[in-house]
């Protein structure tokens, strides 16, 4: 995962800038370079009509609220760390971080 900088030039990570709370975050796919935005909510029929806005991932975005409250000012990166404190890209962390979320086809263990 990634973002593209206004010079075209990819890199690893998801900027800050990417992330809108409540209604997406945006990256680049490493293995293909393709641009993905995610959602984190959608809208479903209400009782009674009109709609409702539903999160997606709610776990997620608090974990993301902590982080952006923790982090230095003028940080521009979302980083994971794993438990003893090391930035890390390992799948094991990565699928940690999902289960803790409950992202869907993360299965607890």
């Amino acid at each position: 995962m990634g973002f593209e900088d206004p010079d075209g030039v990819e890199h690893r990570g998801i900027e800050w800038a990417s992330y809108e709370p409540g209604v997406q975050i945006a990256l680049v796919q490493s293995k293909t370079g393709n641009p993905v935005v995610l959602p984190l909510s959608i809208d479903v029929p209400a009782d009674g009509g009109g709609t409702e806005r539903v999160a997606l991932y709610p776990e997620l975005e608090e974990e993301l609220a902590r982080a952006r409250a923790s982090a230095p000012a003028g940080a521009e990166i979302i980083v994971l760390e794993s438990g003893a404190g090391r930035s890390t890209r390992s799948g094991a962390c990565r699928r940690s971080t999902a289960r803790s979320a409950s992202l869907p086809g993360c299965r607890r263990r």
